[in-house]
């Protein structure tokens, strides 16, 4: 029994032996480093995105307008009232006396009636009402509306860029501009394997 279990144990640490030799062979297997170089730009090519912007804007819209004008007088529909006023009452003091034998009934109808009278003498003057003339008048009003503009910008740069006597290509975003003729820093990454 002694001996099983010394023998499971002993392929067991093989396995780990076994196991940590091919991490550190993996490990050996690649190698990398990243250094600081300096390199020129040759070439610079802009990359532009279009896109549509809406701008709202107000404005504000006039326009010329008929108003007619109506006499200031008011002699012949003070008399239509009173004639409304007048009729309206005999009306309603017949109809108060007919409806009712109590004192005052025919009184009540001819205020009521006599209201009733020049309220309709009223509406059917202004309905009758033609103007006398017109007049130009200009009303304005503000309207908002949405202007739509394309606008092309740059989004970012296509360099090329001369390292150690090769040239490169590089894509860069808008936060810095390039010229031909910059010198700039690079990092450049070099990885190791073996075949």
């Amino acid at each position: 029994m002694k001996t099983n279990l010394l023998c499971t144990l002993a392929v067991a640490a093989g396995m780990l032996a076994g196991v940590s030799s091919v991490a550190s062979v993996a490990s050996a297997q690649t190698s990398s480093s990243v250094e600081n170089v300096r390199g020129v730009v040759s070439d610079v090519r802009p990359i532009y995105t279009t896109y549509v912007r809406k701008i709202p804007h107000t404005e504000k819209v006039c326009r010329d307008e008929r108003i007619p004008v109506y006499s200031d007088s008011r002699r012949g529909d003070d008399g239509d009232e009173l004639e409304g006023l007048i009729v309206g009452g005999l009306v309603g003091s017949a109809i108060g006396n007919e409806l009712s034998d109590s004192d005052g009934a025919g009184t009540a109808g001819a205020v009521v009636g006599a209201l009733l009278g020049r309220q309709a003498a009223r509406d059917s003057n202004r309905r009758s009402r033609t103007p006398l003339g017109y007049r130009e008048e200009t009303i304005c009003q503000d309207i908002t509306r949405v202007r739509e503009e394309r606008v092309e910008e740059v989004s970012g740069y296509n360099l090329e860029v001369v390292v150690d006597g090769r040239s490169i290509s590089i894509k860069t975003d808008a936060r810095k501009s390039f010229e031909e003729g910059d010198n700039i820093r690079l990092s450049r990454k070099t990885s190791y394997s073996l075949r």
